[in-house]
């Protein structure tokens, strides 16, 4: 396993907890994941907390082993605004 931000890109990364000095969280991929970005987001970005979250971009393939179909597209539909003859008879018998 191996941290996927700092071996991405190197150096010395932020302190990840609003008290602290050092990098405490990560996230870490196995060593055959290749990552085309990440990083760390300000303290309280994203989510509500001491900690700055971490993120990175995954290729779907690299974790499936596939890449995934395309999502197909669907019409809109028309959204009856009125209750249907069966809803408003079923409503008006509720309601005797």
């Amino acid at each position: 396993m191996k941290e996927a931000i700092i071996s991405k890109y190197g150096g010395q990364p932020p302190p990840t907890h609003n008290r602290g000095s050092v990098t405490i969280d990560g996230i870490f991929v196995s060593l055959g994941i290749t990552i085309f970005a990440g990083g760390f987001l300000d303290f309280e970005d994203g989510t509500p907390s001491d900690h700055r979250a971490a993120w990175i971009d995954i290729e779907y393939s690299e974790i499936l082993g596939h890449t995934l179909p395309p999502i197909n597209q669907t019409q809109d539909q028309k959204i009856a605004l009125q209750p249907s003859k069966s809803k408003k008879s079923y409503l008006d018998k509720w309601e005797e």
